[in-house]
């Protein structure tokens, strides 16, 4: 499908929607065509691909807090009473999005 039937079909800013669309490029779920009538394509099925997997594609990795990070993140999450609760939010979340 080539970005101005793209935006005509869902009525996203086309700035916008061409950095989601290059996000997803970037990631490997969508193709990139550059010919006289290039556009993009789906490089995996949407069956293969979850409502995280393009989240993440667009937004970078879930973490709804510092300490929930890969990495050094937060020195006090150790000792933190806090530190669970956002853990529990964060699975909480990935478990309600639909696979």
């Amino acid at each position: 499908m080539q970005l101005n039937e793209l935006i005509e079909s869902t009525g996203v800013r086309g700035s916008f929607l061409s950095k989601v669309v290059q996000r997803l490029v970037h990631a490997g779920m969508v193709s990139s065509h550059r010919r006289n009538r290039g556009g993009f394509s789906m490089r995996v099925s949407g069956e293969e691909i979850t409502l995280l997997d393009v989240i993440e594609a667009i937004e970078g990795p879930t973490q709804m807090n510092l300490c929930l990070g890969s990495g050094p993140g937060c020195e006090r999450k150790s000792w933190c009473g806090v530190h669970p609760v956002w853990q529990k939010a964060q699975s909480a979340f990935v478990k309600s999005l639909p696979v």
